[in-house]
């Protein structure tokens, strides 16, 4: 049985859908970014924040930014959304959501309980496409993007569900912003992914929705890989070692037993000890022949992170043979 990834849309400070984000990026448009006051004390949060107009909901247990951006993006993937709803029965589509700060600001100034649950995107998109599946949310930190596929991939293994709607999804609020602070991870400036000279790196909000189906045509999900990767609680292991098993497990899965070429694309280097990043680059690049490819700048939306990062090896797999993505040398 193959899985594959059939849809796939996107909304962040790049732009308001995956082609313009594609473009942006590919430019290394760092113009989407701004500098926030009132939030930290004599410094500004150089961060990436969504500005489009978004739809309103009128529910108010469910009236959070988290699910007026899922709204955004669905309507982006409308036409794909409503043949997978005339394709399968209600009961074999599940929902996965994937988030780390649900409607955290909102609760803020509501108290209402609803607001602050995890659950409260899964749920959401759940009763507003009318489903009647499975569904739950997936919330492991920077993680959790990523780990909704390897999710999403049991459900339909084990005849759960017969698609996947998986939306990733963080908003940018006070309380991620306070916790990248406090670990002095933040840079006031645009990141330097791998630079000598780079001070830690930026937060931002966004949303991407994956469609996920089996024996059809798609873009194949060969392998995933999964591990613990706690060492310490405010640093990761400099040597990597369960990033590079949960790689080994992926390339395994994948049955990948001849030399490939291994578009890798890195995120928590962009965090921590200035050359923690390229100490674990050195280690991946151990691993396996590697293109590494970094961006350029990037703003942090948590968990939807990851999926954007997915959406890229989906740019890679399509666009390769057209682009180079650039590599930052600064």
């Amino acid at each position: 049985m193959s899985i594959v990834i059939t849809g796939y849309e996107a909304l962040c400070n790049l732009g308001n859908n995956i082609n313009s984000i594609y473009e942006k990026a590919l430019a290394g448009d760092a113009s989407c970014f701004e500098d926030l006051t009132g939030y930290l004390k004599d410094t500004t949060v150089h961060a990436g924040i969504i500005h489009c107009e978004l739809p309103q909901i009128y529910e108010p247990d469910y009236n959070i930014r988290n699910n007026r951006l899922i709204l955004k993006t669905l309507d982006l993937l409308k036409e794909k959304i409503n043949s997978l709803l005339d394709k399968y029965s209600p009961d074999k589509i599940g929902v996965i959501a994937a988030t780390t700060n649900s409607g955290v600001e909102e609760y803020e100034k509501s108290h209402n309980p609803a607001h602050f649950e995890l659950g409260n995107s899964a749920s959401f998109l759940h009763k507003h496409l009318n489903l009647k599946g499975f569904y739950t949310t997936v919330s492991t930190a920077c993680s959790s993007g990523i780990k909704a596929f390897s999710l999403a991939r049991d459900l339909i293994n084990n005849n759960i569900s017969d698609a996947v709607i998986i939306a990733c999804v963080d908003s940018f609020t006070k309380l991620p912003v306070f916790g990248f602070h406090s670990l002095e991870v933040l840079s006031d400036k645009p990141s330097l992914p791998f630079s000598k000279n780079r001070k830690g790196m930026n937060i931002g909000e966004a949303c991407a929705i994956f469609v996920v189906e089996k024996d059809t045509q798609g873009i194949e999900i060969r392998g995933l890989g999964e591990s613990s990767d706690i060492y310490h609680p405010t640093t990761p292991d400099p040597q990597a070692k369960e990033v590079i098993k949960a790689i080994s497990t992926a390339l395994t899965d994948a049955m990948l037993t001849e030399p490939v070429l291994l578009p890798t694309i890195l995120w928590k280097p962009l965090r921590f000890p200035p050359f923690w990043g390229i100490k674990r680059l050195s280690v991946l690049q151990n691993l396996s022949p590697a293109t590494v490819l970094v961006p350029q700048q990037e703003s942090k939306p948590h968990s939807a992170a990851n999926c954007l990062m997915t959406l890229k090896v989906c740019f890679i797999q399509i666009f390769m043979t057209e682009y180079m993505m650039p590599t930052c040398r600064r």
